[in-house]
């Protein structure tokens, strides 16, 4: 089976956080993305959030690369801390089924996929 390779980005806007529900299996994720082919995992998430969310976003710093298996499937994701520059949130709905800015401390209320409750804990402990 071939390793996943993937991106997210924990965007910020007025100290809250973007979280997006999946169409697919209706958890919430921070949005991202497979990389395209000689695509850096910035470039990936800019374009990613252009393409689901019609929103520019900023990478302000990389965070720590989360790497393991996930719904039996060897994964890298790449994660960053983001923020937005601009643009109207227009969710895809057969990408995403709802779209929320939240504070940081109301992740737990969420039921996040599982690679991403790795980011999770990262920003609860920063």
């Amino acid at each position: 089976m071939m390793k996943k390779i993937a991106t997210a980005a924990v965007v910020y806007h007025e100290n809250k956080i973007l979280i997006a529900q999946r169409a697919k299996d209706d958890y919430w994720e921070f949005p991202g993305g497979r990389i395209d082919e000689g695509e850096t995992p910035e470039e990936c998430l800019i374009r990613e959030y252009w393409e689901e969310l019609d929103i520019g976003i900023r990478i302000t710093e990389q965070w720590p690369t989360v790497v393991g298996q996930f719904r039996g499937q060897d994964m890298t994701l790449y994660c960053f801390k983001a923020e937005w520059t601009e643009g109207t949130i227009t969710r895809d709905p057969l990408v995403h089924h709802d779209v929320k800015w939240i504070d940081p401390e109301e992740l737990s209320d969420y039921e996040i996929i599982d690679e991403d409750r790795e980011l999770v804990k990262y920003i609860l402990e920063i």
